[in-house]
């Protein structure tokens, strides 16, 4: 009788072929999902100032800007006489209720504007640190003057290595 079958060196070479490839694709994949990551809180970083640029124009209008804050939508008007300090807690929270979340990191430490639901977040004002990965800080200058900066995160080539976005100024309107 004669079975045809695969010797057993047959398949260890496919099994060993196999593995090679799952290995080269691994390291692929991580490559194409830092980069991805990066792009996203680059973009997330240029909507965010986009946003606040546009919402600060009502200041101009009317004197105050209407910022989200709550999971539920609500909103509130904010006077944009109170001021760099105070606007940018409020822009903080607006963006976490918007959905602007870390893609790095979902755990990122703190709650925002002292809200225990709001793990996760991108962007925060504790302008005494440079961030971590994916987070954008949104610190005051003066009273008429706000800052913001990312953490874009790993660079090509680099393992742990960070680089962040050009520091970008917003100046509130009187």
């Amino acid at each position: 009788m004669n079975h045809k079958a695969f010797t057993l060196i047959e398949l260890l070479v496919v099994v060993a072929i196999i593995g090679i490839l799952a290995a080269v694709g691994v390291v692929a994949y991580n490559g194409y999902t830092s980069s991805a990551k990066v792009k996203t809180t680059l973009y997330n970083h240029t909507q965010a100032v986009k946003n606040i640029k546009t919402l600060l124009f009502a200041c101009e209008t009317v004197g105050t800007v209407n910022l989200k804050t709550g999971p539920d939508g609500s909103t509130s008007d904010f006077q944009c006489s109170s001021g760099a300090s105070n606007l940018r807690v409020q822009f903080t929270a607006h963006f976490f209720w918007n959905g602007f979340k870390n893609v790095w990191d979902t755990e990122t430490c703190c709650a925002v504007a002292g809200d225990s639901r709001m793990k996760g977040y991108m962007i925060g004002y504790s302008c005494g640190n440079s961030g971590a990965m994916g987070f954008t800080l949104i610190c005051n200058e003066s009273p008429k003057r706000m800052w913001m900066e990312t953490n874009l995160g790993p660079t090509k080539g680099c393992s742990g290595c960070a680089t962040t976005t050009a520091r970008v100024y917003i100046d509130i309107p009187d």
